[in-house]
């Protein structure tokens, strides 16, 4: 696997970003790791993107018209172009990002942090442990022990994370959880007195 990294804020990129955004480009450099190009492809070191609706042809490296790629050369070819791809396009634009965030969070602090942390703290986590929710939740007209309770954690526990991500944003209107976990969410779990037959409802305040 092929990886470059970000100049100041970010991480390492691989074809795994670039499938995300465009998988048959992704597919074909991957063919093109695994099989032999020499005489097949005979591509320059360039490639084409898009300006405000017109075709530029761009040179990976200097005199890249020049070069021709071949199973000797194709792994730098890769990693300058996913450089190029995924970083130099959008560098403007992360310029003008990191300048943003800078005027939150000061930029030596970020350095503490490993991506996914800084993720987390920002987005909150993305995989609900129903025992953390469980120990969080308080009760109104009924308790812990009381076998309608009983049926509704033994459904969440077999909720899978996309269901369980679903019911709680049926709860609280949000689709992420804290960093601390659910102890700064006040949930509260009320039995009506309404029709056994019909539906949950949610409030939020």
């Amino acid at each position: 696997m092929i990886f470059f990294a970000y100049k100041g804020i970010g991480r390492e990129s691989n074809l795994n970003d670039l499938e995300e955004i465009d998988p048959s480009l992704a597919k074909s450099l991957q063919y093109m790791i695994h099989n032999s190009i020499t005489g097949v492809l005979e591509l320059p070191f360039t490639y084409e993107v898009d300006f405000f609706g017109s075709r530029r042809v761009v040179e990976l490296v200097e005199n890249g018209q020049d070069i021709i790629l071949d199973d000797n050369n194709k792994h730098k070819y890769i990693t300058t172009f996913l450089k190029a791809k995924l970083c130099k396009e959008i560098e403007q634009q992360s310029e003008e990002f990191k300048a943003g965030l800078f005027e939150i969070i000061p930029e030596y602090l970020l350095k503490y942090f490993l991506p996914y942390e800084f993720e987390t703290l920002i987005c909150g986590q993305t995989e609900i442990e129903v025992s953390d929710l469980q120990q969080n939740v308080q009760y109104k007209n009924c308790s812990s022990s009381s076998q309608l309770i009983k049926w509704f954690w033994e459904a969440v526990n077999e909720f899978n994370q996309e269901e369980r991500m679903s019911l709680l944003f049926f709860i609280t209107g949000s689709s992420s959880i804290p960093y601390s976990g659910f102890k700064d969410f006040k949930i509260t779990v009320t039995r009506s007195n309404k029709d056994p037959n019909s539906l949950p409802i949610s409030h939020t305040w």
